[in-house]
């Protein structure tokens, strides 16, 4: 099983990857999106990672340990992923 900061570093080199995940617009598909890849995060640990990812480098450890809900900051490059978790929470 990947854990989230292995899985984030396989969309950053997949361009389909990518576009899976900005297709995503609900907390189930994104779930069925780390389920589907073998990922062991959970959708909130994802999206928090996704989100200091897109605020800048983050550690591997703070990447394991992230948790919480979903942030909207339209800088965000997976602004749309993150707009429509946002809307089925």
């Amino acid at each position: 099983m990947k854990t989230i900061q292995d899985f984030i570093k396989e969309i950053e080199g997949s361009a389909a990857l990518q576009d899976e995940l900005k297709a995503i617009e609900d907390k189930d598909a994104a779930a069925a999106f780390l389920k589907k890849y073998d990922c062991g995060g959970s959708v909130e640990e994802f999206g928090k990672a996704l989100l200091a990812l897109s605020e800048g480098e983050i550690s591997d450890n703070a990447a394991e340990s992230a948790a919480g809900g979903w942030i909207i900051d339209p800088k965000n490059t997976r602004d749309s992923f993150l707009r429509g978790l946002n809307r089925a929470l």
